[in-house]
């Protein structure tokens, strides 16, 4: 009995996203982007992530703040369905205080 089997080519849905490494953007990058566009200074730290490269930036004030850098190789129409879905719920439920979304013409999206 052969039990060697033969690698299979990636499918369309591994070749992009999860075939391609997530970013990789320096913290202190991340900080000083986050700081000059939207004057948000805080200590930033990591957040795992399978294809996306997250931050958690917590402000002096004591505010919390994501950061998500999507994955280039990650179709729009998943980063939008992911707005999408938060402002969903902020739409259903406006009281609450740990949601909202910090609009970027450059594709770089504040959840707070």
């Amino acid at each position: 009995m052969n039990t060697q089997t033969t690698p299979r080519p990636p499918t369309a849905s591994v070749s992009g996203s999860l075939a391609t490494p997530a970013p990789s953007i320096d913290l202190k990058e991340v900080k000083h982007t986050i700081s000059v566009n939207y004057g948000i200074e805080g200590e930033a730290s990591p957040l795992t992530s399978e294809r996306d490269q997250n931050f958690r930036i917590a402000t002096p004030e004591g505010k919390g703040f994501v950061c998500k850098i999507t994955n280039p190789a990650e179709d729009r129409l998943v980063t939008d369905f992911q707005t999408q879905a938060m402002l969903h719920v902020e739409r259903r439920e406006p009281s609450r205080k740990h949601h909202g979304i910090i609009y970027s013409f450059t594709w770089l999206t504040f959840w707070r």
